[in-house]
């Protein structure tokens, strides 16, 4: 094996490869390592562990010690650092959706939160000395990350990238979901759920927890805790699910005036939020199909995967589904924009 190095002389080293690490895994099994041993001591049954011949013997053999490689026709960003190349092809797949595949699905468009993912973009993108090819590379921006808190911000922004600001999508990921689950608010109306998600983004932006969650009538209760302090607001709603955004406090709940005032503050003006809820992996529970409804009426399946197609990649996503006789009630979202539709069938399965 040759290696090229540009300051010095290129270094040759001779040596046994093991095909089993080449094709295989990153690293030896117990027993592939017993067998290299079982190996070395059936080609020298004359020497005798625990001397000095055999450790001698055992430490020259070019089979057992052979040498373990990898192709290296991709490298990690890791094994990049300090490394430079003409040209360099980057394969982005920073994806959480399990069985992702960079080169057919595509990447979430929302800006990474964590410092440590543009380090890593950084040194991946500047490996390159003459062409970088980036393969399905995330979307983000100087203002991916950016939370706007107030209207005039919203201009500032707006004038500085000459285009309007987007309001923010989540897309419920597997902690929002148990979340939502262990406060039993998935079979809330979608206002409600919204709600809770706007609370809690803007109450985690000040590293504030929500411990606890109650509807009492049109009443909202939200408990939170950062640390040892806690605080206790109630907001209401009207039957339409429009919040009046006013925080009191819950006083047998709150030990902090500090905390309840920052998570006050911090919520009375709510942050522009959509709600993705139509991918496969993070579509809401009380949005998947009813199984003893499936068995019943097959047909209506078929329609809730075939609108799901049709809207696989466009704006538009399913909000909701509601079960009536005869009819199937679909909720669509686009933004900000709603709309109800009506499919009528017959009990034959013709719509």
């Amino acid at each position: 094996m040759v290696f090229v190095d540009a300051e010095t002389s290129n270094k040759i080293v001779t040596g046994k490869l093991l095909e089993n690490f080449l094709y295989g895994d990153n690293h030896l099994t117990p027993e592939e390592m017993q067998a290299l041993y079982v190996n070395f001591k059936n080609r020298h049954p004359h020497l005798k562990p625990k001397t000095e011949e055999f450790k001698e013997a055992i430490i020259n053999d070019d089979y057992f010690n052979c040498i373990l490689l990898k192709y290296g026709y991709a490298v990690t960003c890791h094994k990049a650092q300090g490394g430079e190349w003409e040209n360099v092809f980057t394969v982005w797949d920073n994806d959480t959706k399990a069985g992702f595949n960079c080169f057919t699905d595509a990447q979430r468009k929302e800006g990474k939160a964590n410092a440590a993912f543009y380090r890593w973009a950084y040194t991946a993108v500047t490996r390159a000395s003459r062409t970088l090819f980036a393969v399905n590379p995330p979307y983000f921006n100087s203002y991916s990350t950016l939370a706007i808190f107030h209207n005039d911000m919203v201009k500032c922004v707006e004038d500085l990238t000459g285009s309007p600001m987007l309001p923010e999508e989540i897309v419920p990921d597997a902690e929002l979901l148990a979340e939502l689950s262990s406060f039993q608010i998935l079979a809330e109306p979608l206002g409600i759920q919204d709600h809770f998600i706007k609370v809690r983004t803007s109450l985690r932006k000040k590293y504030i927890d929500i411990i606890g969650w109650q509807k009492k009538g049109y009443d909202i209760w939200y408990l939170c805790k950062r640390e040892g302090a806690t605080a206790g607001l109630r907001t209401s709603f009207n039957s339409k699910f429009v919040f009046n955004n006013k925080y009191l406090k819950l006083s047998a709940h709150t030990n902090s005036e500090t905390l309840f005032e920052e998570a006050q503050k911090a919520l009375s003006a709510l942050p522009d939020i959509v709600v993705r809820r139509h991918t496969p992996e993070t579509i809401l529970t009380q949005i998947e199909f009813d199984l003893d409804l499936e068995e019943r009426h097959p047909f209506l399946k078929t329609l809730y995967d075939d609108l799901q197609m049709l809207f696989a990649t466009s704006p538009i996503s399913i909000e909701d589904v509601r079960h009536q006789q005869y009819r199937e009630r679909y909720f669509f979202n686009r933004g900000t924009e709603r709309a109800v539709l009506d499919f009528v069938y017959r009990g034959d399965g013709f719509f």
